[in-house]
């Protein structure tokens, strides 16, 4: 973009900024004194940063038919491996190995016939 130039882009609301004004600072008695020399009370702002509407957003933006694609700076492991029954041995070497090469990973090694996150046999 060059100076100069308005863009106009579609964005998503992810937090929020309140002016409070000085109802607070008064309860508080946080106040500053003004160049005439009078105590004034502060006039307070409040700004938050709403988690879940965070996640929505990663997740809107980064998913495809399987699922959600977590970007590395935010995925909460960077490898899923589910055990099925009758590989559990190879499994436990794939984690392994997963393991040694530095990268966290989550194993789902429950004993059920069927992971919730794996695909319906056909």
């Amino acid at each position: 973009m060059r100076p100069g130039r308005l863009s106009v882009r579609q964005g998503t609301r992810l937090g929020h900024v309140t002016r409070l004004g000085p109802m607070y600072a008064t309860e508080l008695k946080a106040a500053y004194t003004s160049i005439e020399g009078d105590s004034q009370p502060m006039l307070l702002t409040c700004c938050g940063m709403d988690m879940m509407r965070l996640l929505a957003i990663i997740v809107e933006l980064h998913n495809d038919k399987r699922g959600i694609l977590w970007p590395r700076p935010v995925a909460p492991f960077l490898a899923h491996l589910i055990s099925l029954p009758g590989v559990e041995d190879r499994a436990a070497e794939i984690h392994a190995g997963i393991e040694r090469a530095g990268i966290e990973v989550l194993w789902d090694d429950r004993n059920l016939w069927q992971a919730p996150n794996s695909a319906t046999p056909t």
